[in-house]
């Protein structure tokens, strides 16, 4: 990407009012109304409170909010804190001036910490109030909450099944919701369509400023190289002027708050036959939060020992949407679609008759390359020590019998303790770097299982394991560039950020 050297105020305008401001603000304000249609949240916002009594960037979550019942008419509850400056009381009010009667939720904690709120004189209201380090004592009924439900968890409540045709009238709203989510939905997409012409194609306005002519506001190719490992190639509008962003040399780097996702490592099933370790990792900045679930589709069984490989299905969090997609091969990195990787996909070994590892060093230390379904017995090697004075050597087998023919990799040993490398033998393929262990002796057996994996396991299933995917932290900006276009910008730590998330809130009613 060539160096743009445009002026600081260039930059504002073009991202910070033109794109952000203008178009993202827009789809962000639609995406909310269309959630509000869609979804079952209870949002809670804290009104006046100047103390502060909520933690920054924290919001109070509340359950079982019934408008009238235990809020007032207006869908208003009065909160009050109390105690300082030991533990504090958070106090709940359905009425102003704090009456015995209005009380609805009530709880007890320490400054720093989260506050259960517990329903109080059957009013089904419960919660938790993230109570910050310098919680203040509230004065009168200053601090109000404003819950605000979506409208089709709002439906249960009002027609609750005590009337005949509550079933009937829920049946009817919650069918108007989805058509009116449905047109929203096409709202979204008439501006998303509107943004492209913005910032893509020649003649554009994207184009004039970046200079370059792009088709698409983000694409994502696979690439798959001779080894079998999987890369992403990125390319679009969004790539070009992140791109731009981090390098004009006029204005300075420019930047968002940026967004941090983490993925924990791989959970296995215990029901699996083969063995296997994926470490956490920080997947790229537009990954989603998500649960993903890899199956085994070839494996030892299939005849593909050594060369297993998985299909991915993943549930978005928070949306009724799936991602799938396969070619995740073992030992080789991998980069999926929506952000998911590169990571690196292993086998546990395991060895068996030296569990004081006297022969040979630690199953986890082996590192063998080029094993296959025809040169080991179903991923499992046996291996043989034999010491001529000084010199030892250690022999791999792909059968139990241990003959000549079944002789597959094979190495001289320095010494006690060192490490070795057998290298194959008749034309097998494989190789085991590994080390001697305290005490090798003449004669010593054993195996060394490569744990395959396998299409079918004993319980008949396939070999799985689970990726759960979380955003640590993301700017406003970065969040709605994910949610609606797959892609981010040049992003910072908040507080670096040269474009701020404020070009999104500005005239908007939404908190």
């Amino acid at each position: 990407m060539a160096d743009l050297r445009k002026t600081p105020e260039a930059w504002q305008r073009f991202v910070g009012q033109e794109l952000v401001g203008t178009f993202l603000s827009a789809l962000r304000e639609l995406q909310e109304l269309e959630d509000r249609y869609r979804k079952q949240r209870t949002q809670v916002l804290a009104l006046n409170d100047t103390l502060p009594s909520v933690t920054a960037g924290r919001r109070v979550t509340l359950k079982g909010v019934r408008f009238g019942v235990n809020t007032t008419l207006g869908g208003l509850i009065f909160a009050r804190i109390a105690g300082a400056p030991g533990p504090r009381t958070v106090s709940l009010y359905k009425a102003p001036g704090a009456p015995a009667a209005a009380l609805v939720a009530e709880g007890q904690g320490a400054p720093g910490a989260d506050v259960a709120l517990d329903p109080r004189q059957g009013s089904g209201l419960s919660g938790i109030w993230p109570l910050p380090v310098g919680a203040q004592d509230t004065v009168g009924d200053t601090l109000q909450l404003f819950p605000v439900l979506d409208w089709p968890l709002r439906v249960r409540a009002v027609w609750d099944g005590k009337s005949e045709k509550d079933l009937d009238s829920q049946e009817v709203f919650l069918a108007a919701l989805k058509g009116v989510a449905r047109r929203l939905q096409g709202a979204r997409q008439v501006l998303a369509e509107a943004l492209l012409r913005f910032s893509s194609g020649h003649g554009s306005r994207g184009a004039e400023f970046l200079e370059l002519s792009t088709s698409a506001a983000v694409t994502d190719a696979r690439v798959r190289d001779r080894s079998g490992a999987v890369a992403r190639r990125r390319a679009g509008f969004l790539p070009a002027l992140s791109a731009a962003m981090e390098e004009d040399s006029l204005a300075g780097e420019q930047s968002v708050v940026e967004r941090l996702v983490a993925a924990s490592p791989g959970v296995f099933s215990p029901k699996n036959r083969g063995q296997g370790r994926l470490d956490a990792h920080q997947p790229r900045e537009f990954c989603v939060a998500a649960r993903w679930t890899f199956r085994c589709v070839r494996g030892e069984d299939s005849g593909h020992g050594g060369r297993e490989e998985f299909a991915c299905t993943a549930k978005v969090t928070g949306e009724d949407r799936t991602i799938q997609f396969s070619g995740v091969r073992v030992g080789q990195s991998f980069s999926g679609p929506e952000g998911i990787g590169p990571f690196v996909l292993e086998r546990v070994y395991a060895k068996t008759k030296d569990d004081q590892h006297e022969h040979l060093a630690r199953a986890k230390e082996a590192a063998v390359t080029g094993e296959r379904s025809g040169n080991t017995d179903g991923g499992v090697l046996y291996w043989r020590i034999e010491q001529l004075g000084n010199i030892f050597r250690v022999y791999f087998y792909r059968s139990a019998n241990r003959a000549q023919g079944d002789l597959v990799a094979e190495a001289q040993a320095p010494g006690i303790g060192l490490p070795f490398v057998a290298t194959e033998r008749q034309v097998s393929g494989l190789n085991v770097v590994w080390r001697l262990g305290t005490r090798p002796q003449d004669g010593a057996e054993g195996t060394l299982d490569c744990n395959f994996f396998r299409v079918e396991n004993q319980a008949g299933v396939p070999d799985t394991f689970v990726v759960t995917t979380r955003v640590q932290t993301e700017g406003l900006i970065q969040k709605v560039l994910v949610e609606q276009l797959g892609g981010t910008l040049h992003g910072k730590p908040a507080g670096q950020e040269t474009i701020s998330d404020d070009h999104l809130r500005a005239g908007v009613l939404l908190p």
